[in-house]
């Protein structure tokens, strides 16, 4: 266990997205999830500058345009790299809905989607929805 969480704290490190990740996390056990943050215009930086908007109880980003090597499933990769109990899966929600992948860890739940093509007139576009576990929609 010592290890894992060591593991953890260094990967936390490296990567510049995972100190807002710990700051959504903060923000998920608030009474109304991320109203702090949403109210100070906190944007974490998952898609790059001005790719997420706050609201109280939901971050919602996205990125049209994808370049390549950010793909939904390297995105989720990341992001339970800076989460010491994420678990990463891969759900429908119902018949006719396309797959998604889900990163849930420290009280967060990311589900992300990515949809178009690169021939698509605005390319690749990845959305990611952000809740604290538990609450509705997670």
């Amino acid at each position: 266990m010592q290890m894992l969480l060591a593991v953890a704290l260094i990967a936390q490190a490296a990567d510049p997205i995972c100190a807002d990740i710990a700051r959504l996390a903060e923000g998920a056990r608030e009474e109304v999830p991320f109203a702090s943050l949403s109210a100070a215009k906190f944007a974490p930086g998952l898609l790059g500058p001005a790719g997420c908007n706050g609201y109280p109880r939901v971050y919602l980003c996205k990125r049209s345009l994808l370049p390549s090597e950010i793909t939904e499933a390297g995105v989720a990769a990341q992001i339970a790299a800076c989460l010491p109990d994420a678990k990463i899966s891969v759900e429908k929600r119902d018949r006719w809905a396309p797959e998604k992948t889900i990163v849930r860890g420290s009280g967060l739940a990311f589900t992300l989607d990515e949809s178009g093509t690169d021939r698509s007139h605005v390319g690749r576009t990845l959305f990611i929805t952000i809740r604290s576990v538990g609450d509705p929609g997670d």
